[in-house]
């Protein structure tokens, strides 16, 4: 067995840590032997001492975290409901979307599939990446952009949600208030969070969209605190203040890539 070196940081301790097992101002009461991997130092800080793990807890810890993203991408589409599932959004990659099928604005979407692409390998590859923001006509692939993001993060297990933002708030609707507390506690804390068809969510005039609003930065604030990404899709090209307020708005774009796409409706032709 190996002694795990000790660390030193030039670190001070918040007084409220010391009420954990895993920091002390006592050098031995977070020093500890692990079977495999030996003596296990703590680090060493400015006003006290903090446990570390070793090879085989980090291992342990990692494998933890690996499991529930593996679990949370599997419900990529079902996470709201099983009936929210449809059959074509596993089946959106960027291999089968075809710029070229845009005529007069192919070499722009050549443009979108590539940074897409690139957003989807960033986040793959643990990068932080600015909100992506889908806005277009009818018809354009923005859902068939944002799902083969989805799909290339499901594939290598990264944790991502999709939803339609009216079944959101259908869901939300019909919950009982533990339920509504889960499901913003899951869209605020996944890898990537889809929020498709935002302009298809019915506000009331007599209210405002007040619980709409609150609700939707309720998920933002969260993701924004946590920094981590939302794509949005909408066919709303300008004003958004029938769904977002000003501190909604402030937060998003304060690190957002828009992607405009406009163009012809696949669906016109018969493609998906």
């Amino acid at each position: 067995m190996t002694i795990i070196q000790r660390t030193t940081l030039n670190y001070i301790i918040p007084e409220w840590k010391f009420a954990f097992d895993s920091v002390s101002k006592v050098e031995h009461d977070v020093f500890w032997i692990c079977e495999q991997c030996g003596p296990v130092e703590p680090v060493v800080c400015i006003n006290g001492f903090m446990r570390r793990e070793c090879a085989c807890e980090r291992k342990a810890r990692e494998k933890v975290t690996t499991t529930q993203k593996r679990a949370m991408s599997n419900r990529c589409y079902t996470w709201l409901g099983a009936e929210y599932m449809a059959a074509d959004l596993e089946a959106s990659s960027f291999e089968n979307f075809y710029p070229q099928h845009q005529v007069k604005n192919a070499k722009e979407y050549h443009g979108h599939l590539a940074k897409v692409r690139s957003y989807a390998d960033r986040l793959v590859q643990g990068e932080q990446v600015e909100n992506l923001f889908m806005v277009g006509s009818v018809g354009t692939g923005k859902t068939h952009l944002a799902t083969a993001i989805c799909n290339h993060l499901r594939a290598h297990h990264v944790s991502c949600l999709f939803c339609a933002v009216p079944d959101l708030f259908n869901e939300l609707y019909s919950s009982t208030l533990p339920e509504q507390n889960q499901l913003l506690i899951q869209a605020g804390s996944t890898s990537l969070l889809v929020l498709d068809d935002l302009d298809k969510l019915h506000v009331r005039k007599d209210t405002n969209g007040a619980f709409q609003k609150e609700t939707l930065y309720s998920i933002i604030n969260r993701r924004y605190v946590k920094r981590l990404p939302t794509l949005i899709t909408t066919n709303e090209q300008s004003d958004f203040s029938k769904w977002f307020d000003d501190a909604t708005v402030s937060r998003l774009f304060e690190r957002l890539t828009p992607l405009k796409m406009s163009g012809m409706d696949y669906r016109s032709r018969g493609r998906q």
